[in-house]
């Protein structure tokens, strides 16, 4: 509604936030006592939750870079979808059985990566993760890009499969939840090799700005990024950035 009447912005979201504190208490409540008949409006709850949070998550630099201080290294709205998916899939019996079963799609595996035309772009990403030097010591933070790189590889794959089981507002959303909990506190520290892959990720969020609450988020992240990272990085943004400027000027 605040989207559809701009001038009425500030009471629908006044609004939506007294009805969503409302309904929190119980929603924390239930989900230590979920079952085959409350499952369904639980998960229902926790994808009009993420939603809600992302949308009201609008200036730059809040959307992944700030930090809750009710959820520890997470903002809010990564944390509610992924304790949503948690709820899903423990309750997966249930969840498949009834109106939210869609939340259960998934590529199967193996991805085809070669189905994203962009993957070439990606691929050439590999490079910022090689350890530098001759040290045999493990590098986690590198490890914990290495990952989140290969799966976003996947995500970008994801929409393009023949059956398109996973749309890209979906390919995002499984994105966010499966990537290492130690990819958000990289963000947090700043740490180059992950802005740049979250400066990729902004590629997927552009194609996803149909969905009202995704819109602008994009631009936001990618401005942001730019305030913060190392120069030696900035080269490897420069994809990002045409990218999400020519969609920008198609849509």
């Amino acid at each position: 509604m605040a989207r559809l009447q701009p001038d009425q912005k500030e009471q629908c979201v006044i609004t939506a936030s007294k009805h969503q504190n409302l309904a929190l208490p119980s929603y924390r409540h239930l989900m230590s006592e979920v079952d085959e008949e409350n499952c369904h409006a639980l998960a229902a709850f926790a994808c009009l939750l993420t939603a809600s949070a992302f949308a009201s998550t609008t200036l730059p630099g809040t959307l992944l870079f700030s930090r809750s201080p009710h959820h520890g290294e997470m903002p809010e709205w990564i944390f509610f979808l992924r304790g949503g998916f948690e709820l899903i899939f423990e309750s997966k019996e249930w969840i498949e059985k009834g109106p939210m079963a869609q939340l259960l799609r998934r590529a199967q595996p193996p991805i085809d990566l070669s189905l994203n035309p962009d993957d070439i772009h990606l691929a050439a990403l590999q490079p910022l993760f090689n350890p530098s030097g001759d040290s045999d010591e493990v590098d986690e933070d590198l490890e914990t890009c290495q990952t989140t790189w290969v799966l976003l590889r996947e995500t970008f794959a994801m929409p393009f499969a023949p059956c398109q089981t996973v749309g890209v507002k979906a390919a995002i959303y499984i994105w966010v939840d499966t990537v290492p909990q130690a990819f958000f506190r990289l963000l947090r520290e700043k740490k180059g090799e992950a802005l740049v892959l979250l400066a990729y990720m902004c590629v997927m969020l552009k194609r996803g700005a149909c969905y009202w609450y995704m819109a602008g988020h994009a631009e936001n992240i990618l401005s942001s990024i730019d305030d913060i990272i190392e120069e030696h990085f900035r080269p490897w943004l420069e994809w990002p950035r045409q990218k999400v400027q020519v969609m920008d000027d198609v849509m």
